[in-house]
Order: C-alpha cells, then sequence, then structure tokens
C-alpha cells in the first residue's frame, strides 16, 4: 500500500512538474524558434542525436544550426517522475510544420528525459524521436505510468540490469524483452505508431531483428532509485542508430517502462 501511495503521488506531482515543464518548452517553441527553445531548455550536459548514431552535445549542435522559421510542435501523452523528483520523462507525438497554419512536415514521436538541476529548474537532458507517416498529434491523452519503488540501496546503477538485457538479447534476440517488459511499457519504434499495450508490444517484437547489437553510451538514475535511463547505439548489419530505454524498479525488480528505438 505504501508503494502505491509513494507512486501515486509521484504521478500527481509528475503532471505537475515533469509535465508542464514539456508543456513550457512546446509553447516556447511557438512563440520563439526551435532553436531558441532548445536552447533554453537543455541542460549543459544534454545530448542530441545525429545520424549514423552520432551523439552529441545538445547546446553545442543546437548553437551550430541555424535559425528557422519552422515549426515543432509537441506535447506529452505518456510521463512519470522519481519519487525523488529529481528525475522524470515524457513521450508523446510531435508534428513539424512550415508554419503555424501549415500541414504536418513530418510526424512522429519523441521522448525525453528531464533532470532538476541545481538551480531547482528543469532541463532536458536526452531526446530521441521516432517517425511515423499519419500524425498522432492532438489525437493522444496523457497516460498513467504502472507502479514503480524504490531499489535496494546498494543499487546506484542501472547498467548491470541493461549490460544483463544486452547479453540476454544477444542470445535469445527479442525473446530478451518478454523478461523486462511489464503491463504499462510503451515501446516507441521508428517507422510506427507507438505500442503500449502487452499484445501490441509482442506483436511488434515480431518485426525487430533478432541479430541487433545494442552498445550503451550513457546512463542515469534518480536519487530514489525507482527510475532510470540508458542510452546508447543500436547496430543492425553495417547500419547504426540510436536507442533509449526507460527502467522502472517494481516489486519484481527493474522492468521496461519506455522503449524507443530505431534501426
Amino acid at each position: 500500500m505504501m508503494a502505491f501511495i509513494v507512486t501515486q503521488s509521484s504521478y500527481s506531482q509528475a503532471d505537475q512538474d515533469v509535465v508542464a515543464a514539456e508543456r513550457a518548452f512546446a509553447r516556447y517553441a511557438i512563440t520563439h524558434s526551435m532553436r531558441q527553445a532548445f536552447l533554453q531548455y537543455l541542460d549543459s550536459q544534454g545530448v542530441v542525436f545525429a545520424r549514423r548514431g552520432a551523439i552529441r552535445n545538445g547546446i553545442e549542435q543546437w548553437t551550430a544550426t541555424p535559425e528557422s522559421s519552422m515549426k515543432l510542435l509537441w506535447q506529452p501523452a505518456f510521463a512519470a517522475m522519481a519519487a525523488s523528483g529529481d528525475m522524470g520523462f515524457t513521450t508523446g507525438p510531435y508534428e513539424l510544420r512550415q508554419t503555424m497554419e501549415d500541414t504536418a512536415l513530418d510526424a512522429g514521436q519523441y521522448t525525453t528525459i528531464w533532470v532538476k538541476n541545481k538551480a531547482g529548474e528543469w532541463k532536458f537532458l536526452v531526446d530521441l524521436g521516432t517517425h511515423y507517416k499519419q500524425s498522432l498529434y492532438d489525437k493522444q491523452s496523457l497516460q498513467q505510468a504502472p507502479a514503480f519503488t524504490s531499489a535496494p540501496v546498494e543499487e546506484t546503477s542501472i547498467l548491470l540490469t541493461e549490460k544483463k538485457f544486452v547479453i540476454d538479447y544477444a542470445a535469445r534476440g527479442t525473446m530478451a524483452f518478454r523478461e523486462v517488459i511489464m503491463p504499462g511499457s510503451w515501446f516507441n519504434m521508428d517507422r510506427e505508431h507507438p505500442h503500449h499495450t502487452l499484445p501490441a508490444i509482442e506483436q511488434a517484437l515480431l518485426k525487430v531483428p533478432a541479430d541487433l547489437v545494442f552498445t550503451p553510451v550513457a546512463s542515469g538514475m534518480a536519487r530514489s532509485r525507482d527510475l532510470a535511463y540508458v542510452y546508447g547505439m543500436v547496430t543492425n548489419k553495417e547500419r547504426t542508430d540510436n536507442y533509449l530505454r526507460i527502467w522502472a524498479h517494481t516489486s519484481t525488480g527493474w522492468k521496461l517502462l519506455v522503449q524507443v528505438l530505431k534501426w
């Protein structure tokens, strides 16, 4: 019961804090340029992803990006925050338009990791998007994350869990996902709408190559040890792209809450 209470209060706080930060970021991108918005809300250590799996400092990348009149619109559809209040995430649909009055030039799903800096400001640390044809902007409602609880005090890194998964994937392919998904898991796969029911995820996994090679690059964990992330590179034969995993600790251990996968 206590874990349930903590989780519910965390979600309420996420709605007030993380979702509010994401919505403020999205509003800023409408009233300002994309470049100005990203530079305003990026953490100094924040990263963005480029072609061929390249991972770059976000502020350096956006500082070097010319101004553009195009508009990026997005909204959160799934969010959660750690009980410690120092880390959270949102994911949802986006559209890229030439102007606010135009139809979408591009559409897809974003996923953003947010952290609170020393000044108490929410800044985003990781932002990875997928693409699909039919926009879901204004068609997804905000959903609640499943319950999660704190990991044992000796667990200070998610990398052991991540490495176990990577080894299991190398041995068993997509069957490895069946050990870590749970009701409420959310899969954002390139060229497809999000999958967020167990049957839908299991069907989607049939399309994922069994010989993908995952290379973790960086990770982080909330102080409350209930929410963590890992991002890195994924190789499909000669093609390299990126992935992001958001892990949540539950009564049965670490489970995969959000998977963003491009190959």
